[in-house]
């Protein structure tokens, strides 16, 4: 009896500190100090003011392959908080922080990042940690586009050239959940040149279908006059 006794014990014991490591590593970009890239301050603080209760940004400057990316890190307070996550939905995040930058270089066309992104690829990541094992790009919006004629580079972020859902927490999205997402991003989308509409969420919606794609695309002024002109580039042709 006294060894069933300390055999569970025991067990109750490895069950306490993997569920402590776990919290710990959720909560850990909670924990985390914001730190602030010099020439950046500025615009970084503007966005940690407003979501730095969610997110935890970290800027990444690579001079070697020219690229800027705002990784946005979503904390435990929104992941773990089903009231929060559904009052304050993923792409609220993201699209605010898009107009946020872009009205920032708009307005500031000698700053830091409206100079580099003349010439370097610009990002705005948004990633969450899943199950202490990998962060997962949920996501991505880049300064340009790829096109037949290559990279368009310009100092704006008019690009959602990823959006994948598919290991967020189950009350973070529900059914109207892609409608409701692009319907907002069309809110303030005007300048959009183009949209991933493959959410990666199985059951979601019929993503593949090209009625759901042009459903979507039609939402934004921007991608609708960029196939019209594919399609007639290649009647032309």
């Amino acid at each position: 009896m006294r060894r069933i006794v300390i055999i569970i014990l025991i067990c109750a014991m490895c069950i306490n500190l993997c569920f402590c490591k776990k919290t710990d590593e959720t909560y850990k970009y909670d924990k985390k100090s914001q730190l602030f890239v010099e020439g950046y301050e500025d615009v970084e603080k503007t966005i940690v003011d407003k979501y730095g209760d969610y997110i935890y940004l970290e800027l990444i400057q690579d001079d070697v392959n020219k690229d800027v990316d705002f990784r946005l890190i979503l904390k435990g307070a929104y992941t773990q908080n089903e009231g929060v996550s559904q009052n304050i939905p993923l792409y609220m995040i993201v699209e605010d922080i898009r107009v946020l930058l872009n009205d920032y270089m708009s307005s500031n066309t000698d700053s830091l990042l409206a100079t580099l992104l003349c010439d370097y690829r610009g990002h705005i990541s948004l990633y969450m940690w899943v199950e202490s094992t990998h962060y997962k790009l949920l996501y991505e919006v880049i300064n340009g586009g790829v096109f037949d004629t290559g990279y368009i580079c310009e100092p704006r972020f008019v690009t959602y050239s990823e959006i994948d859902l598919s290991q967020t927490p189950y009350y973070t999205t529900d059914e109207e959940f892609a409608e409701k997402m692009f319907d907002y991003i069309a809110q303030t989308g005007e300048d959009i040149i183009a949209v991933d509409t493959a959410i990666w969420n199985s059951g979601m919606v019929d993503d593949s279908s090209e009625e759901w794609k042009e459903r979507i695309y039609s939402k934004f002024p921007l991608v609708v006059e960029r196939y019209e002109k594919s399609d007639s580039d290649n009647e032309s042709s």
